[in-house]
């Protein structure tokens, strides 16, 4: 073992088999999802130091006002170096975050809030946002963070082809994301049509509009008994025929509907369950609030966009959010009418798996959810009308 003594963290066995994972004391990210890009560091306190006017000794503990004040100046000082351009405009974050970590043997912990650390492991993590509306064509992040400790910066680059790994040094320091995703595809929220019988035929009302009309004309004007009674009949069959091709029928008929089947409410949940999972792909409550609006009544809009942000986003533990890659059939546990025509609440269960990662890591979890919701057609199309997260948790728990 070759031991560097004067920081220890350099320390190498000749044995490459036997030396850590984490080797790097600087590390680099590029993560680009389908709402974002977002520029993550990793980078040991004893090299982050000198940046933010910091002195750190070996073995000094740090307190978790002293934690809070690195990653403060961290977040200030990352945020404003290491430039990003995204096809080629330069970009600025829109959120930068930081937290104190500590590696350990289960790899790297977020310090919890009030907790002590030691210097010799611990580390900052840093967060960068760059919402967009799609995935751009190509990121560069230029590195400019080098000094007698910085000389090398392993990175990562991450989109749904990756992970591709590489390194910037001073005299090469551009780090580059190029899109080579053929198959990609935008998702988007889809409206949910309600299905109804057909509720007019304007052409054959007017035919038969026609003929009642000629016929009761016939009727009181006609001066043959044998045409009077033909027309009467005509009028007869032909007055009906036009009223129900008019839709009137199947009108008064909606306004007095049931709520839908349980098999078909379940349809129309799974559609609404796959709508909201593609909200919670927007980065800002902002976006998805703005993204609610075709499958959401417009008095309900705000109350829900809340609960989303409340019950339902899916966060990693670095912070960045987490997307549902796999949704279970809704079990509806209930299935009640309401006051609306057609409308309908249930209590209705389900479970996602979602998938998130931040600072090199890949977080998979299962989460069950359990919620009221209220569906109303409105518009010819089902919206969400009231949504109640009751329970998310863990399902193996």
């Amino acid at each position: 073992m070759k031991i560097h003594w004067a920081d220890p963290w350099y320390s190498r066995f000749s044995a490459k088999n036997l030396n850590r994972k984490n080797q790097d004391g600087t590390s680099t990210f590029l993560y680009i999802e389908p709402r974002e890009v977002r520029h993550e560091t990793l980078i040991r306190l004893h090299e982050l130091a000198p940046w933010i006017d910091e002195t750190v000794g070996v073995g000094d503990k740090l307190s978790p006002q002293h934690g809070a004040k690195i990653t403060k100046r961290a977040a200030k000082l990352l945020s404003s170096r290491n430039a990003v351009s995204i096809d080629g405009k330069p970009a600025q974050p829109a959120i930068a975050t930081a937290e104190l970590l500590t590696l350990t043997s289960k790899g790297f912990q977020v310090v919890e809030p009030g907790k002590e650390v030691s210097s010799n492991n611990a580390f900052v993590g840093a967060i960068l946002s760059f919402p967009l509306a799609d995935l751009p064509e190509h990121v560069t992040v230029t590195w400019d963070m080098f000094d007698e400790k910085i000389s090398r910066v392993a990175t990562i680059s991450n989109d749904v082809a990756g992970p591709f790994f590489g390194a910037v040094t001073p005299v090469d320091p551009k780090f580059h994301w190029q899109n080579h995703l053929l198959k990609y595809e935008r998702k988007s929220v889809s409206q949910i049509p309600v299905v109804r019988p057909e509720e007019s035929r304007p052409g054959l009302a007017w035919a038969t509009g026609i003929i009642s009309a000629v016929s009761l004309l016939l009727v009181l004007a006609g001066t043959g008994k044998v045409l009077k009674r033909v027309s009467l009949a005509v009028l007869i069959f032909a007055v009906p025929a036009t009223v129900y091709f008019s839709g009137s029928f199947t009108a008064l008929a909606w306004r007095n509907a049931s709520p839908p089947d349980p098999q078909t409410a379940a349809g129309i949940l799974r559609s609404m369950i796959e709508n909201l999972n593609t909200v919670n792909l927007e980065t800002t409550p902002t976006a998805r609030k703005a993204e609610l609006t075709p499958i959401v009544t417009a008095a309900s809009l705000d109350d829900i966009a809340a609960e989303i942000e409340r019950g339902l986003t899916i966060r990693t533990p670095g912070g960045s959010l987490a997307a549902a890659t796999d949704i279970g059939s809704p079990e509806l546990e209930r299935l009640d009418p309401i006051s609306e025509p057609g409308g309908f609440q249930t209590l209705v269960k389900w479970s996602v798996q979602a998938e998130g990662g931040h600072w090199g890591h890949a977080h998979i979890r299962a989460v069950t959810f359990r919620a009221l919701i209220e569906i109303v057609p409105e518009a010819g199309q089902w919206k969400l009308n009231g949504l109640t997260v009751i329970e998310a948790r863990d399902p193996n728990a």
